[in-house]
């Protein structure tokens, strides 16, 4: 059995009674943050992105497919399409999901040629505990539906009393994966079609230094030169200039690299939170939410870009673009690669 460890750093900050400005550990090379706003869906959230080429969707209407919920509290799901420039080009198509549903935090992966939606939701096979679920997304010109939703409710420590939320979808010779958690990194594999089971395909441990709370998954993997590169989440309590002094959650990004092969172990990770200077501060007509949160779950790149989609205080969309070469050298190894048993 292999044991995790964690360095017990802590920042100064969350010892003393000063607070923190988070605006002050933003990177100029997070280089520019936009909001999208779908038409009609002003508190629409959690968007995902994915790029689709024409070899994929012959009709494709622009470059981007998002995914987003539509209400914070919903049945749907939402998808539109961006162009080049991540400007909405057509109308909102809204789906209702199967009962009992409420459908969260969706990410959109490619597995060859097709393209899949996976989401956390509600079922009655796991007592109402939230469990993955996977469709494939069938596309008629611009028009989209979902098919083979199938959740996956068998699996290594699977515990019929927790919720079952932020796996990280990814592929692999082209077939799919999951993260179903980072550190350590349990890699599954789920067998479709075969009554929602997943084997465990890797597993290992590392030696993590990350103070801002339990590391969760964010982004889908993408393979970007000679590894994978996602993006996660963590939260913590703290009070900072942004809360106004408040003790809340705060929501926080970085980044993580892992092997391009099995066992897939994790190489780097950013040492502080990925910040943009507009990350935390909260729009004026939508004041006193009683958390801070930043929540990654798409990104597309190209040569010297990345663009990350996130969800902005649990009712906007947001797109942040980083350059990619300084986000790649800011990241540090990490060290403890150990192969376990899960």
């Amino acid at each position: 059995m292999s044991r995790l460890i964690f360095f017990l750093w802590i920042p100064s900050f969350l010892l003393s009674q000063n607070l923190i400005d988070l605006e002050e550990l933003a990177q100029d090379w997070v280089l520019e943050t936009r909001q999208i706003s779908v038409p009609g869906y002003s508190n629409a959230l959690n968007p995902s992105i994915l790029k689709i080429s024409k070899e994929q969707i012959p009709e494709a209407p622009g470059t981007y497919l998002l995914s987003f919920a539509p209400f914070p509290v919903s049945i749907f799901i939402g998808f539109v399409w961006l162009n080049e420039d991540f400007k909405i080009v057509s109308k909102p198509q809204i789906i209702a999901m199967q009962n009992p549903s409420r459908p969260q935090d969706s990410r959109l992966v490619a597995v060859g040629k097709e393209i899949y939606i996976v989401y956390n939701d509600l079922s009655l096979a796991s007592l109402r505990r939230r469990r993955l679920h996977i469709a494939k997304i069938l596309f008629e010109g611009s028009k989209l539906s979902l098919d083979s939703i199938e959740g996956m409710y068998h699996f290594a420590k699977g515990d019929p009393l927790r919720h079952e939320k932020n796996w990280v979808p990814f592929t692999y010779q082209d077939r799919l994966f999951f993260s179903y958690s980072l550190v350590p990194h349990q890699v599954l594999y789920p067998l479709l079609k075969k009554s929602g089971t997943c084997d465990t395909f890797s597993f290992t441990d590392s030696l993590v230094d990350w103070p801002w709370g339990p590391i969760r998954g964010g982004t889908p993997a993408l393979e970007i030169g000679e590894e994978y590169l996602a993006f996660f989440h963590s939260s913590c309590k703290l009070s900072s200039v942004q809360s106004e002094g408040a003790l809340i959650s705060h929501y926080f990004m970085g980044a993580y690299t892992y092997e391009k092969d099995p066992p897939f172990a994790l190489t780097k990770i950013s040492p502080s939170p990925i910040i943009a200077r507009s990350f935390y501060q909260e729009n004026p007509c939508k004041k006193n939410f009683p958390a801070r949160v930043i929540f990654p779950c798409g990104y597309v790149y190209d040569e010297k870009y990345i663009w990350i989609a996130y969800g902005k205080q649990d009712h906007e969309l947001w797109i942040c673009k980083i350059d990619k070469e300084r986000l790649l050298q800011s990241l540090v190894p990490i060290h403890g690669n150990n192969l376990g048993e899960p």
